[in-house]
């Protein structure tokens, strides 16, 4: 099922989510995302869960992948002073749609469906405080993705921002590869 290809990690992607523009976190911020605020109205969003434009029927989640992110997540967080994340349930269901949407277009992006920011979708799943998000595409193991973002200084300081407390990993596999997303919070 998982073809092998050139990995992916757009740096467009990077510069979206953390100059803000998709209403991504800065990955200096502290306390509450300032994006995370006030939602962005977007014509057709709705909070319901899960998406009626969700198809899991084309992707399938790879739970083992995303506890072996967490787990790898959490030993960089412990290098570097940080407590490690907690899963939380809400955030993990975020991740998942995001990654399903970028198996679905083929493509690592930080913007979703219907043109939701990782900020709009842990609130449409119920989570108020998210902190930030990360994506990737074409590795196929926690170990060569999670090395990917910690080599990657803007993906780094998401990954290592200690106010974070909770997380919620979303690893798919799709015909054409492996999709990974994973979305912090600063607790409920």
């Amino acid at each position: 099922m998982r073809h092998h290809w050139k990995p992916i990690l757009m740096g467009t992607a990077l510069t979206l989510c953390c100059a803000g523009v998709t209403g991504g976190a800065h990955p200096d911020a502290t306390g509450p995302n300032p994006s995370a605020t006030s939602p962005v109205a977007q014509p057709g969003v709705t909070a319901e869960w899960p998406p009626a434009w969700l198809d899991a029927s084309s992707t399938e989640s790879w739970p083992e992948a995303e506890e072996e992110t967490l787990r790898l997540v959490n030993q960089e967080r412990a290098r570097s002073g940080c407590d490690p994340v907690q899963v939380d349930e809400r955030l993990a269901q975020a991740a998942r749609e995001h990654s399903r949407h970028m198996a679905g277009q083929g493509k690592v992006t930080h913007v979703g469906s219907q043109g939701r920011s990782f900020t709009q979708r842990a609130k449409a799943a119920g989570y108020d405080r998210p902190s930030g998000e990360v994506t990737a595409a074409g590795y196929d193991t926690a170990a060569e993705t999670v090395r990917t973002w910690v080599e990657s200084s803007g993906h780094r300081k998401v990954l290592l921002n200690c106010d974070s407390v909770d997380t919620g990993v979303g690893v798919v596999t799709a015909e054409d590869g492996v999709y990974w997303t994973q979305v912090f919070g600063l607790g409920s």
